[in-house]
C-alpha cells in the first residue's frame, strides 16, 4: 500500500490515527487531509494514488458530511477503500454508511489500535480486488476490442472478394450486353437495308 489518506476536522484525531498506523505501515505514506485548511476535496482531487480513506463523518465544514465526499465519488472507480469514523454517529448512519460502500464503520471513542489496524487490512484486501476486477475488465475489454478488429478485418477482406467478384461478373454482363447489342443492331441494319 503506497498511500493512505487520513480525512479528518480534528488535527490531534489525524495525529492519534497516524501514530497508531505507522509502526504497522512503516513503507506507507501516512497523509492527512485537513478541510478546515484545504477545504472539501472537489472533482479535481487526485483519488488515485490512496489505497485506503479513512474519512471522519462529520467534517464541520460547510455543513459538509463524509457522505458528500462518497456520493461526489460513487461512480469513480480510482477512489479508494473507504473506512467512515465518528464520534457522533448512531445505528442510522451506520448503515447508511455500509450502503454508501464504506468497507468499515468505526466509533472514535472506541477505537483501539488493533481493530484501525484490522480495519485498515481489509479496506486494503478491499481495495486490490476492485482494482484487480478492474483491471481484469480493462484486459477482456482489450481482448474484445482486438477480436472485434479481427473480425471487421475478416468481414472487409470477404467483402472486397464480394465486391471484386461482383465487379468481374458485371463487367462480363456488360461486355456480354454490348455483344448482344451490336449484334441485333447488325441484324436491324440488315433489316433496314433489305427494306
Amino acid at each position: 500500500m503506497k498511500k493512505i489518506l487520513i480525512l479528518d476536522d480534528d488535527s490531534d484525531f489525524r495525529k492519534l490515527i497516524t501514530s497508531f498506523l505507522h509502526s504497522e505501515y512503516k513503507d506507507t505514506e501516512l497523509v492527512e487531509y485537513d478541510p478546515f485548511t484545504e477545504g472539501i476535496p472537489d472533482a479535481g482531487f487526485d483519488w488515485s494514488s490512496y489505497g485506503v480513506l479513512i474519512l471522519d463523518y462529520n467534517l464541520h465544514v460547510n455543513n459538509s458530511t463524509g457522505f458528500d465526499i462518497l456520493n461526489a465519488n460513487k461512480n469513480n472507480h480510482l477512489f479508494p477503500a473507504t473506512i467512515m469514523l465518528t464520534g457522533e454517529g448512531d445505528e442510522e448512519i451506520a448503515v447508511r454508511a455500509l450502503k454508501s460502500g464504506v468497507t468499515d464503520y468505526l466509533r472514535k471513542e472506541r477505537l483501539n489500535k488493533e481493530q484501525l489496524k484490522d480495519s485498515v487490512q481489509a479496506a486494503f484486501e478491499t481495495y486490490k480486488l476492485r482494482q484487480n476486477r478492474r483491471y481484469s475488465l480493462d484486459e477482456v475489454k482489450q481482448l474484445a476490442k482486438q477480436e472485434a478488429h479481427k473480425i471487421l478485418s475478416a468481414y472487409k477482406v470477404k467483402y472486397d472478394q464480394v465486391r471484386l467478384q461482383e465487379e468481374k461478373r458485371l463487367k462480363a454482363e456488360r461486355v456480354k450486353l454490348e455483344q448482344e447489342l451490336k449484334k441485333n443492331q447488325a441484324i436491324l441494319d440488315e433489316i433496314t437495308e433489305s427494306n
